[in-house]
């Protein structure tokens, strides 16, 4: 579908049901003013905070309540960066987050097929991690031939790798003299034969063969994605990086009525000299007048290089026993000057994937290219995850230049021992410099990047306090306090979701979205934080989760 194709799509009026006037008791914590004991909530938004008495002056009579007992009641959980709808698509494709090992994922892939004779391809969803495998690799063509011989596999990970059987890689046309493409990698075995990995640009030409998901198994996947936010208190995602057949899904679930979170989407721009173009096509969704306060098509994403994981993130220093190799630049500096003042000039904000440390200078020379910081500032540029050494020098440049940063603490986390087994310890150490970041004033907003990882906002609070790893701390210089581990999915990741001041605070005029704890996250003992239960969920004033 050609972007400007995706306005087609389902109208987005009357989608939402009034919220009665409501008093809302408990241990209220506004996280910008003092503890209050009550909350009124007029139509979806907060009308005032204080003491019950003064609060219910607000209301009028007969208003509902909504008594929250001991519970402390903070502002809904923001996830700067969340892939809803990939996460989503365990519940549509064959789901190998649970594999232990190789042959369990291969029987896992053999089981789906069996279980869908009538599919022409056995795709995975993005969410399985090679770092959870026994074995730590992937499997190889040859392994998904004898599960699968007479269909084509592919099961791509994480937005960045992908691995193919042998049907598949015929019909891209794939074989062990095939180069590898611009931005990308076919991996081979010792002996040169192409193994069925594909990193980066290099996945597309297999991906690009894989039948589309339809448009309900993609409500379908939203449905079953959003459940679990709102199990975590998570009131609103960014979701980077969608197509414009994905954007219509979005638009079908909430005009069906079966979106409850609120979403910040961000449209898929190419890598490459095309980008100004695929901007250019998205444009009249972006001025869509239907897009609202819980979901909207706000700006784009571009990736500029690949992950750290997978040791294809764009460093200025050469990859140790990698000679001459600095990971993948997926796009030139000259494209990515004309996407950034292409941005800057239409109103658009873009969100840059910028890894390496390469990657965020390469951004953000571009980014400050594009006139007085003043200017600059309003654009609403980000860089996404920049935790691979950025410099002094970056992060005040970023500072100046009001580029907020969306970062993942549980993902560094989770990535640290193959971070220090292909850098050393002492290096992974200074990775992901949170404190670093805010002291230099540049505002982050935490996220999990879901499904690469199922960090819940509360254990991305306790990792960016503690910065603890299987046994030890990942260098204590950049832990944070709790308020400001907090704000990274409060007023942090409110500026990154392009809602700053009416969401992730409770204050009188800001939206009625509110998370109740079954403890308070900023006096109990830090080893309780990631263990605190989500009670109670509530968007525009409704309750949409509540454990019994």
């Amino acid at each position: 579908m050609n972007p400007g194709e995706a306005m087609s799509g389902p109208s987005l009026a009357g989608r939402h049901a009034v919220t009665p006037p409501t008093l809302v008791l408990g241990n209220i914590r506004t996280t910008d003013g003092p503890t209050a004991g009550a909350m009124a909530v007029l139509d979806g938004q907060i009308a005032g905070v204080g003491n019950p008495d003064a609060v219910r002056a607000l209301l009028p009579p007969g208003a509902a309540v909504i008594d929250h007992g001991n519970g402390t009641v903070l502002p809904g959980f923001i996830d700067s960066h969340h892939h809803l709808l990939w996460t989503g698509m365990a519940a549509v494709r064959a789901d190998l987050s649970p594999a232990a090992n190789v042959s369990d994922l291969l029987v896992r892939v053999r089981e789906w097929a069996e279980t869908h004779q009538d599919r022409p391809w056995i795709v995975s969803a993005e969410g399985w991690e090679v770092g959870d495998l026994t074995e730590q690799r992937y499997p190889t063509r040859a392994e998904l031939d004898r599960v699968c011989p007479d269909r084509p596999v592919y099961l791509p990970r994480g937005g960045h790798a992908g691995v193919a059987n042998s049907a598949a890689l015929a019909l891209a046309g794939i074989d062990d003299d095939t180069p590898d493409p611009a931005g990308g990698v076919i991996c081979r075995d010792e002996d040169g034969h192409a193994n069925g990995l594909l990193l980066e640009l290099a996945r597309d030409l297999v991906g690009a063969l894989v039948p589309p998901p339809t448009t309900e198994e993609r409500v379908e996947a939203l449905a079953s994605a959003q459940a679990r936010c709102l199990e975590n208190g998570i009131t609103r995602v960014v979701d980077p990086g969608l197509t414009p057949d994905e954007l219509t899904a979005y638009r079908a679930a909430a005009a069906d009525g079966r979106l409850h979170v609120r979403a910040t989407l961000l449209g898929l721009v190419s890598s490459g000299h095309t980008a100004v173009r695929d901007a250019q096509q998205f444009l009249p969704m972006l001025r869509d007048p239907e897009w609202d306060d819980r979901l909207c098509l706000a700006g784009l994403k571009v990736f500029l290089d690949g992950g750290g994981s997978l040791g294809t993130a764009w460093l200025h220093e050469e990859y140790p026993e990698r000679p001459g190799y600095h990971g993948e630049q997926l796009m030139e500096q000259d494209d990515l000057d004309a996407l950034c003042a292409y941005a800057l000039a239409n109103g658009i904000p873009l969100g840059v994937h910028t890894v390496g440390d390469a990657a965020i200078d390469s951004a953000l020379s571009s980014i400050a290219r594009l006139g007085p910081p003043e200017i600059v500032r309003r654009a609403g540029f980000s860089l996404i995850h920049a935790y691979l050494w950025p410099s002094d020098r970056a992060r005040a440049t970023a500072a100046e230049l009001g580029v907020a940063v969306a970062v993942q603490p549980g993902m560094y986390a989770r990535f640290a021992d193959v971070l220090a087994e292909r850098f050393g310890w002492e290096a992974t150490l200074e990775a992901s410099p949170l404190r670093s970041w805010l002291a230099s004033g540049v505002t982050l907003g935490g996220g999990s990047d879901s499904p690469i990882t199922a960090s819940t906002p509360l254990h991305g609070i306790w990792h960016a306090v503690t910065r603890w790893h299987d046994g030890r701390m990942l260098n204590a210089d950049e832990c944070l306090t709790r308020e400001q581990a907090f704000d990274l999915y409060a007023t942090g990741a409110a500026e990154v979701a392009l809602v700053p001041g009416r969401e992730g605070v409770l204050r009188p005029g800001a939206r009625a979205d509110w998370v109740v704890l079954d403890g308070d996250p900023f006096t109990c003992p830090v080893a309780d934080l990631p263990d605190l239960s989500v009670t109670a969920t509530a968007v525009a004033g409704r309750v949409v989760h509540q454990t019994a």
